[in-house]
């Protein structure tokens, strides 16, 4: 079969490519922008930020109560639209809900949660919780249509308009303002471009009032379950920045936040984009018997892209980031370090999480993520008690890290997935890792000329192109 076959209509190799494309391109201007704004906004600033994504991406799960989720899974167009509206719905009320709490609460709340820096920003908060949750909603109907290009354009547009905007609102003085107005640019921009695009292609929604009571009854394992499953879990990720914030102030705040961003970027482009067409795929795969398969092979392909280049960009991250971001962000890369369990094996669960609701196993996924929020917090308290703060995201790191894998496990052996298969994927990644970690620290050790180092490292590089090479390829032939 030739390499053109292989992109042709409606191929998983075309749809990867697309979104991957324009999730690159976005992706590549967000880093080319991280220089210039290290040097305009300071490490407490990028604090600041880090709390407010936090709270905001904790009240998101909340906005629909993960009925749009649910869109790509009916058969028929005529229930996805009666999710669509019915999110919409949902949408709205909670945002009302949200802006009211802000006016009479707001002050109280936040500084009851030791948040009190964000009191003068606390009205972007629910603009920030609707805009998100409106594109997510909409994006996940244009995943159900294949619309690919169409997400890929929103992703460019609005890194674009996120980063220019947070530059130049930056020179003007406004600090740290910026940098929140541009991330709700960025969450919210290519929702008018998703809309139009639907309607171009489905026109506008034909349903009834029975259809929406029936896809509310028939979904509601996503609000009973699978809607405090997601806060839980999006807790888990964003409750460290802000006991970071309580313990240690801004400025580390902004050290973990900056570096968290950093070490998933290299990878997270291709990540997402296989996740958001694995959501379509998989939910014909079902119907079809090959669930187990696809969710595999979709984890190794994942876990093996990037296994090595995050290794060896934490390796570096100290000597990267005070090159590229300045002196002052020196001691981020000492984070980066500590984050490379989870943020490895998070990158390459995110996207077959989706099995639990595909499977209709949500309050397993509820249980595990109430496991895996106590005990990373836990560890975190440990590590922040007794030590200091490398150490306690170090704890918190490793602690996640054992508890995404046990996720894993779960997630593969739902969808038939035998423990011998889920073993085996492990095998290749993890010896790449020991060889990569224990050649760098011994030519570190021995203090062995950098030239050799250099050889013995594109000797790894080419023998991990050579196997992710093979691995795709399997891929995309099984489901050409």
């Amino acid at each position: 079969m030739s390499l053109k076959k292989y992109f042709c209509h409606g191929s998983i190799l075309k749809d990867v490519t697309i979104v991957a494309g324009g999730s690159a391109v976005a992706q590549g201007f967000t880093m080319l922008t991280m220089p210039i704004l290290s040097r305009i906004y300071s490490p407490n600033n990028f604090g600041i930020l880090s709390i407010f994504i936090s709270v905001t991406y904790i009240l998101i799960p909340l906005s629909s109560l993960r009925y749009y989720l649910a869109i790509a899974l009916p058969k028929t167009d005529r229930q996805a639209s009666a999710l669509l509206i019915l999110a919409s719905i949902i949408q709205v009320f909670n945002f009302m809900i949200l802006v009211l709490l802000f006016i009479f609460l707001g002050n109280y709340c936040l500084t009851l949660c030791t948040l009190e820096r964000l009191i003068p920003y606390k009205y972007l908060i629910p603009l920030a919780v609707l805009g998100t949750g409106t594109y997510d909603m909409l994006v996940q109907y244009a995943i159900r249509e294949k619309l690919f290009k169409v997400i890929a354009k929103t992703k460019i547009s609005q890194s674009f308009s996120a980063g220019l905007t947070k530059i130049c609102l930056g020179l003007l003085g406004l600090h740290p303002l910026g940098l929140l107005i541009g991330t709700i640019i960025g969450q919210t921009g290519g929702i008018t471009s998703v809309v139009l695009s639907l309607y171009r292609r489905k026109g506008l929604p034909q349903i009834k009032k029975t259809d929406i009571k029936r896809v509310l009854l028939k979904y509601r394992n996503f609000p009973l379950f699978d809607t405090p499953t997601a806060v839980i879990n999006t807790l888990g990720d964003q409750i460290i920045p802000i006991l970071i914030f309580s313990f240690y102030g801004a400025k580390t705040t902004g050290f973990f936040s900056v570096s968290q961003q950093l070490l998933v970027i290299p990878s997270a482009f291709i990540g997402n984009a296989i996740g958001q067409v694995f959501l379509q795929r998989a939910s014909v795969a079902k119907y079809q018997g090959n669930l187990n398969f696809l969710t595999l092979k979709t984890y190794q392909l994942l876990l093996e892209l990037g296994a090595f280049p995050t290794v060896l960009i934490a390796l570096l991250a100290p000597h990267i980031f005070s090159i590229v971001l300045g002196t002052p962000w020196e001691e981020a890369g000492l984070y980066a370090r500590c984050l490379i369990p989870l943020i490895l094996l998070s990158f390459a669960f995110s996207p077959i999480s989706h099995t639990f609701n595909i499977q209709s196993k949500q309050k397993l996924a509820l249980k595990l993520e109430i496991a895996y929020l106590t005990i990373k917090i836990l560890f975190f308290l440990i590590g922040a008690h007794f030590f200091n703060a490398l150490a306690a995201i170090a704890f918190f790191a490793i602690s996640g890290g054992i508890l995404v894998f046990l996720r894993t496990y779960f997630a593969l052996s739902i969808t038939n997935n035998t423990f011998s298969e889920i073993c085996h994927i492990f095998v290749f990644p993890l010896s790449l890792i020991i060889l990569t970690l224990v050649t760098s620290i011994t030519a570190s050790y021995l203090n062995i000329n950098g030239i050799f180092i250099s050889l013995i490292l594109l000797i790894f590089c080419y023998i991990y192109l050579k196997r992710l090479i093979t691995l795709l390829k399997m891929y995309i032939m099984f489901f050409h």
